[in-house]
């Protein structure tokens, strides 16, 4: 974890030559009762590789929800850094992961000195009378010059503590089209999350598993939620890859499924 406090990014700041472009894009999934502000000091997370599935699972595993997602471009990592904070705290969150890689160059033009020999002409008076001599005084130019920045996108995921866990820690919606052609119904819930150590982890509950029936009755997502509240024996019926599951789940998984 790093505080921003503390927050240093890569050591060199090009100062004028950023082009940030934020980009953010809410989480239709979560409902704003469903979450908490927050007020305090932001905690950000460099994520190595780029797995946003894998992380925004990890971080559900403690009941923090995603919340949305926002893209940066530029060449200076204070400029992207402060816009990633400031949308932040605008959102009143708490929790951020972010992802780097390197895009390419821009081109960005500076001013430099160059030190010139100037010659001019002038009059000395001697015994002879006036007379025109030339004249040599060192001077500076300002000449412009072009250089490269190296430019960086940066993907940023906001997140905020749930009100509540998330039941049994599993997520699931309507399936879509396509999903309700293959199992010949629309009237079902797919299970699109599956945090690990969970109830529904721990009764081998999958990602993709489409729930057909609960407890016998055609699934909606209120009767869902109630389940979910409690699940020890209940039944589950489950398309999987094409085939039918009847699971019966154990708030102790080493019990019967």
């Amino acid at each position: 974890m790093l505080r921003f406090a503390l927050f240093v990014l890569f050591g060199s700041v090009f100062a004028g030559c950023a082009s940030i472009q934020p980009y953010y894009t809410p989480n239709p999934d979560i409902a704003a009762n469903e979450v908490e502000d927050y007020e305090g000091p932001l905690d950000a997370e460099l994520v190595a590789g780029t797995n946003i599935a894998q992380r925004i699972a990890r971080r559900e595993a403690a009941d923090y929800a995603f919340i949305g997602s926002a893209a940066f471009t530029g060449a200076a990592d204070e400029d992207w850094t402060s816009a990633m904070v400031r949308l932040g705290r605008t959102l009143k969150t708490e929790k951020i992961d972010y992802f780097t890689w390197y895009a390419g160059t821009d081109t960005a033009t500076g001013m430099t000195s160059v030190p010139v020999m100037r010659t001019s002409f002038g009059t000395v008076w001697g015994p002879d009378g006036p007379r025109t001599v030339p004249v040599t005084m060192l001077d500076t130019d300002w000449l412009p010059y072009s250089y490269t920045v190296p430019r960086y996108e940066y993907r940023v995921l906001y997140y905020k503590k749930r009100k509540e866990p998330l039941p049994m820690g599993i997520r699931y919606e309507w399936p879509g089209e396509e999903l309700g052609r293959r199992i010949g119904t629309r009237k079902a819930l797919e299970i699109t999350l599956v945090v690990p150590g969970r109830t529904g982890w721990k009764n081998d509950l999958f990602d993709g598993d489409v729930i057909l029936a609960v407890n016998g009755r055609t699934p909606t997502k209120e009767l869902m939620r109630q389940f979910c509240q409690s699940p020890a024996g209940g039944k589950l019926k489950i398309w999987r890859d094409g085939q039918i599951v009847e699971k019966t789940i154990s708030a102790d998984p080493s019990e019967g499924k």
